[in-house]
């Protein structure tokens, strides 16, 4: 039997979709993802702080002041737990939660500029 062009549609991938962001630069499902993750994260910060009364906020103020002028954290390792989502349009774990993990991730600051560094599920202080 032979086929032939239309016959084999059905198996070609789909074009990607082409996403824009509201300045119309072409971006990616992951990008626009990290995007709002950062907005929904600052937007949860900004609830904390009004939360706080007046004299923890200047507290806070202070000691952000202090860690921003005297350039303190270079160097400097946090380890911090965090859930992330694999980006499959049919994953039940990301769809009905916060996704997959929790998995550990070290924050250095190198030269002003802060790097990322998975490290898996253990614990890194064993």
């Amino acid at each position: 039997m032979q086929h032939t062009l239309f016959d084999l549609a059905p198996y070609t991938s789909p074009a990607p979709k082409v996403l824009f962001d509201e300045n119309g630069v072409e971006e990616t499902k992951l990008d626009r993802y990290r995007k709002e993750q950062k907005s929904d994260r600052l937007k949860k910060t900004q609830e904390q702080i009004e939360k706080l009364d007046r004299d923890q906020q200047q507290k806070l103020l202070s000691w952000l002041s202090d860690r921003l002028s005297s350039g303190a954290g270079d160097g400097e390792i946090i380890y911090r737990q965090e859930y992330s989502k694999c980006g499959k349009a049919r994953c039940k774990t990301c769809e009905q939660g916060e996704g997959h993990g929790p998995y550990w991730y070290s924050y250095q600051k190198i030269n002003g500029r802060l790097k990322k560094k998975y490290i898996g599920k253990k614990s890194p202080q064993g």
